[in-house]
C-alpha cells in the first residue's frame, strides 16, 4: 500500500473483519494474527476489533514515531472494556489526559533511584528461597517456579507480606483471578454477561482479590502508611501539588495493576529466556563466563550491570514482547504515516511487528542476544515497555528484576530442559506467552 494519500477512508476497503476464525488465531497464534494483517494490508493497516471499532495499526519505525512523539493531550481515557475489567476503571493504562499524568506523577517514587536498591535485595533473597527447594535430579516447570518468584516478590516489595501463611492465600487468588480472564473473555465483550458461567466466575475471582486489596489498604491506612516501607505506603503516603492523594479505591486498582504486570508478566518475560538459553549451549557458556568471575554469588548490583545477561533478556523481550499491542485513544486527529486518523479512533503500535521489521532486525525470527551487545535502539525500534508519556511504569524495575532472578539462578544450579522442542507464544489475557511450562531437570549445584 503506498502512503500517499491522506485519507483514512483508503485503508477501510481492505479492513479485515474480526471473524470468529481471526479471534481464534489472535489467542491462539498473536504473531500470526498481526503478521497476515500487515501481509494483506500494508502498513498501516485497518483491524476491526471488538468494544474499540476500527484500529489503524503500525508496526513501522516511522509508524511507532508518529504514536509514541505525540503530546500527551492527543489522546483520551482508554474507553474500551478490552482492560477495564483485569485492571480496573481507575487504573493508570487506562487513564488519559490530566488524570493519567497526575497518577503516573504519583505512582512514580516507588520505581525509581534507590526504591530499586531495596527491591534487589528482596528479589535476590526470593530467588535463593525458590532455588533451596530444587533437589539435584528433581523436574518443574519453569514458568510455574518463575510465577512463584514474581508472585512472592510482589508481595513483598508492595505489601511487604513475609508471613508465609499469606502467601498461599494471594497465590491461589492470583491465580483463579488471571486464570479465568480468558482471552475469549478479553477479545468479545459480548461475553461478559452474567448469564455466561465464565464471566461470572471470573467476577467471583475479582471481588475475592479486591476484597484482599482492600483490606491491605486499611490495615495500612489503621496502623500509619509512614510506619512501613512498601509500596502500598508509599502510594497511600504520596501527595500532588493541591496536596492531595489517590483514594482506597484508586490505590486498589493501581495495585490490581501492579499484581497483573508484575507477575505474570515478568514470569513470561523469563520463561522465554530460561528457554532459549537452555536451548542453545552457546548462549548459556556465554552468560557462565560472565558471571563466574563475580563469585559464588553475584550481588544484585553486580548483575544488573552484565552486558550479557542484559543481552538475553532483552533479547526476549524482543523476539517474544509480553504485551503483543500498544493501543491509544485519540482525543483528537492524529498523523500516522502520511494518514489522517480522526478524534475518536484507535491507533496501535504492534510490538511483534515492530520487533521483526527487516529495516532494524537482521533474521529477526532467530534469538541472538548479542543484537543488544553495545548497541542501544531507539524506542521507535525496540519497545517492550511501550514509548513515549504513557510508557510502562514497570519499564525500569521489570528488567530489573529479570537480570537478577535469572542472574541468580545461574549462578547457583545447573539446569537442563526435559524437552527442546519449539514453542510458540499464545495470548493468555492481556498478556502473552509460551504455550508450554517449560519443564526443566536439576543437574547440580554450581556453587
Amino acid at each position: 500500500m503506498k502512503n500517499t494519500k491522506n485519507s483514512v477512508d483508503e485503508l477501510l476497503p481492505s479492513r479485515s473483519k474480526f471473524s470468529p476464525f481471526r479471534i481464534l488465531t489472535a489467542a491462539k497464534d498473536p504473531e500470526a494474527f498481526f503478521k497476515m494483517g500487515q501481509k494483506k494490508q500494508g502498513d498501516p493497516y485497518c483491524e476491526w476489533m471488538p468494544g474499540m471499532g476500527d484500529v489503524y495499526i503500525t508496526g513501522h519505525p516511522e509508524g511507532a514515531k508518529d504514536i509514541f512523539s505525540s503530546p500527551r493531550e492527543t489522546f483520551q481515557e482508554f474507553k474500551s472494556s478490552l482492560l477495564r475489567p483485569l485492571l480496573g476503571d481507575q487504573s493508570l493504562v487506562v487513564l488519559g489526559g490530566d488524570r493519567h499524568k497526575r497518577e503516573k506523577k504519583l505512582m512514580m517514587p516507588p520505581f525509581h533511584g534507590k526504591r530499586l536498591q531495596i527491591y534487589g535485595r528482596i528479589i535476590q533473597e526470593v530467588t535463593l528461597e525458590q532455588i533451596k527447594k530444587w533437589k539435584k535430579n528433581s523436574k518443574f516447570l519453569a514458568r510455574t517456579e518463575l510465577q512463584t518468584i514474581t508472585l512472592e516478590v510482589i508481595l513483598r516489595a508492595i505489601f511487604g507480606i513475609v508471613d508465609p501463611s499469606q502467601h498461599e492465600k494471594w497465590r491461589l487468588a492470583m491465580s483463579s483471578y488471571l486464570n479465568n480472564y480468558t482471552p475469549l473473555l478479553t477479545l468479545i465483550p459480548f461475553l461478559r454477561k452474567k448469564i455466561y458461567r465464565p464471566w461470572k466466575t471470573f467476577l467471583r475471582s475479582r471481588e475475592t482479590l479486591d476484597q484482599y486489596l482492600l483490606e491491605e489498604i486499611s490495615e495500612s491506612l489503621k496502623f500509619g502508611p509512614e510506619t512501613r516501607n512498601d509500596i502500598l505506603s508509599l502510594l497511600l503516603l504520596s501527595r500532588d501539588e493541591e496536596n492531595e492523594g489517590l483514594t482506597p479505591i484508586e490505590v486498589k486498582d493501581e495495585l490490581r495493576t501492579l499484581l497483573v504486570a508484575g507477575h505474570e508478566t515478568s514470569a513470561a518475560g523469563l520463561s522465554w529466556a530460561m528457554y532459549y538459553i537452555h536451548n542453545d549451549f552457546s548462549i548459556y557458556k556465554t552468560a557462565l563466563s560472565e558471571l563466574i568471575p563475580l563469585g559464588s554469588l553475584p550481588s544484585p548490583e553486580q548483575l544488573i550491570e552484565l552486558p550479557f545477561l542484559n543481552a538475553i533478556c532483552s533479547e526476549a523481550l524482543r523476539i517474544h514482547p509480553i504485551v503483543p499491542i500498544v493501543i491509544r485513544h485519540l482525543a483528537h486527529d492524529m498523523n500516522l504515516r502520511g494518514y489522517r486518523i480522526p478524534a475518536g479512533k484507535h491507533v496501535a503500535v504492534s510490538l511483534i511487528l515492530l520487533h521483526r521489521h527487516l529495516d532494524v532486525w537482521k533474521d529477526p525470527d532467530t534469538y541472538d542476544p548479542n543484537r543488544f551487545i553495545n548497541k542501544t535502539y531507539s524506542q521507535y525500534e525496540y519497545a517492550p515497555f511501550g514509548g513515549g508519556a504513557r510508557r510502562c511504569l514497570g519499564a525500569a524495575f521489570a528488567p530489573f528484576e529479570m537480570k537478577i532472578i535469572l542472574g541468580t539462578i545461574l549462578s547457583q544450579v545447573q539446569l537442563e530442559l526435559i524437552d527442546s522442542k519449539k514453542i510458540s507464544p499464545q495470548l493468555k489475557n492481556i498478556s502473552m506467552g509460551p504455550n508450554s511450562k517449560i519443564p526443566m531437570k536439576v543437574l547440580k549445584s554450581i556453587k
